[in-house]
């Protein structure tokens, strides 16, 4: 008979520690699967925050078209493409319908169709354009 307690107590002892492993590899996996999309949240917004900060344009020049309408041409002299996203004029937002990725160095136009300037005298307007990830620049101009 002490044979068969000896046994029963070394079976036991083996299923509690198979159980403890068990739990233990699956709060492993759990940590680790956590711990995996922390790290890639962490790295999505550590690069969005580098992005806004490598994002640099500037206001060139503000133009009356013929169609008395406000030609706003920008250069982009940061490392990163961005696009227009909005552009206000005396704080009332104009959304850009289809914005346009504005690459180093290249020129771009934004006409919002539906704001049309007075006629007659010249007005001095406060123009402020914004990109997708909140940079803006802002300028005024007699026009």
């Amino acid at each position: 008979m002490k044979a068969r307690k000896g046994v029963s107590e070394i079976i036991s002892s083996l299923i509690v520690l198979m159980i403890v492993s068990v739990m233990g590899v699956m709060l492993y996996e759990i940590t680790l699967d956590s711990l995996s999309t922390q790290q890639s949240d962490l790295l999505f917004e550590v690069n969005r925050e580098i992005n806004t900060a490598m994002e640099r344009f500037k206001i060139v020049s503000i133009t009356r078209t013929s169609q008395d309408q406000m030609n706003v041409t920008y250069i982009n002299y940061g490392d990163v493409e961005f696009k227009i996203t909005d552009i206000y004029i005396e704080n009332v937002r104009y959304q850009v319908e289809n914005p346009v990725e504005a690459r180093k160095f290249v020129l771009n136009s934004i006409i919002p169709e539906d704001f049309i300037l007075g006629s007659g005298e010249e007005i001095l307007y406060n123009v402020k354009i914004v990109s997708e990830r909140g940079v803006s620049n802002e300028l005024q101009v007699l026009l």
